[in-house]
């Protein structure tokens, strides 16, 4: 959240910039910017009293950004002292015009209605509010920690920087998530280095039996190992095995991303978020990409009008306007008959896709909702994905 008046962390102090803080005596200091107000050392006062003599912050602040103890310690403290008002209906005040006493009730009751269940929070309470509305509360934390004016409501002040700050966001979050993975890969981040793991395995698969049909070995062995995979106990299985491949390709990248539990590693219909589409099964780990539009990569979940699903990865656009698809289970035809199925190119009506879903634990990026345009003339039908 302070990441954009430190240079993303570079420093542990607020570098000086054209806000009037960046000037102040007490200017922002430590993980989370213990900020005074010019002169007065406010928060800077509160947190002394925390740490007791030790330290004379107050007559020298710039230990607060230079022990490391400091800068750690009163971002925590300040993590839990900064709390959301509840902006309540109250009378007018006595120094108060009417239209000034208008202006706030209208603003505190668009703060109610905007953060039902961050009022009287702290930052740490709000911030756990953010798996469930992030954009909301992310927003939310920036402006408490910049100072949320009575009569703001959803303004976006240039020096609030909140696309920088979501920017930052995702890299902290990538970061944390892939600590291990990271260190084990040579520090290479899937979402920073323009790579999805899935793909990766998704594209060698096409590569690799381009042209073969599951009815011929090698790729109907493959197609068992597909479903070995996927913990399909029942027997051998070769037919429609368009979700055993996806799982094949979310398990089997430098980094894993779960796939739906149970017998959804098979069923077209489970690779979707829990009450989106199925009942009886759902992708516990799965998020639907933003406003559900189609992302390369995204895992799209297709309805037929005849009864059925089909799962197959988001690849891009044909001119006509169909979402490009790679995926498993898909025709392969001599003569324009079917003989099998394959891995596939193909394409889909955007109509036709009831869900565009990622794992839940991977970080999208502007970039992958900017679709290419693929030279793909196959159209998928029912008939090329069910036998």
């Amino acid at each position: 959240m302070t990441s954009v008046e430190t240079g993303f962390f570079q420093t542990a102090g607020e570098i000086s910039g054209n806000t009037a803080s960046s000037q102040y005596f007490y200017k922002g200091r430590g993980l989370l910017q213990l900020t005074g107000d010019g002169n007065q050392p406010v928060m800077y006062s509160d947190y002394q009293q925390k740490i007791g003599t030790a330290h004379d912050i107050i007559g020298n602040p710039d230990l607060v950004a230079q022990k490391i103890f400091l800068a750690v310690d009163s971002g925590g403290w300040v993590w839990n002292q900064i709390k959301a008002p509840s902006w309540p209906a109250r009378g007018k005040k006595s120094d108060e015009t009417q239209t000034e006493f208008e202006a706030k009730m209208r603003a505190f009751e668009w703060k109610r209605n905007k953060f039902p269940k961050g009022l009287s929070k702290n930052l740490n309470e709000i911030a756990l509010l953010m798996k469930e509305n992030e954009e909301d509360y992310f927003f939310l934390i920036c402006r408490l920690l910049q100072g949320y004016l009575p009569t703001s409501t959803d303004d976006y002040p240039t020096t609030l920087h909140l696309d920088r700050r979501k920017q930052n966001l995702q890299k902290i979050k990538t970061w944390f998530k892939y600590n291990k993975n990271v260190c084990d890969s040579g520090g290479i981040i899937p979402e920073l280095s323009g790579k999805i793991p899935w793909m990766d395995v998704a594209w060698k698969e096409y590569e690799k039996y381009k042209g073969l049909n599951n009815n011929l070995i090698p790729l109907k062995d493959k197609v068992e190992t597909y479903f070995d995979n996927a913990n399909y106990t029942t027997g051998k299985f070769t037919e429609n095995w368009c979700a055993a491949f996806v799982t094949w390709c979310l398990t089997k990248g430098t980094f894993k991303y779960p796939p739906p539990s149970g017998l959804g590693t098979i069923r077209a219909r489970a690779f979707a978020p829990k009450a989106i589409y199925a009942i009886d099964h759902y992708w516990e780990e799965g998020s639907q990409t933003k406003n559900n539009t189609p992302a390369y990569g995204a895992i799209a979940l297709i309805k037929w009008e005849n009864g059925g699903e089909h799962v197959a990865f988001v690849i891009g656009k044909t001119s006509t306007g169909r979402i490009a698809v790679l995926g498993g289970n898909q025709s392969v035809k001599e003569n324009g008959i079917k003989i099998g199925s394959g891995i596939t190119l193909s394409s889909a009506k955007l109509s036709e896709i009831k869900c565009f879903t990622y794992p839940s634990s991977f970080s999208d990026y502007t970039k992958l909702y900017n679709l290419t345009s693929e030279n793909i003339t196959d159209s998928l039908t029912s008939s090329d994905t069910h036998q």
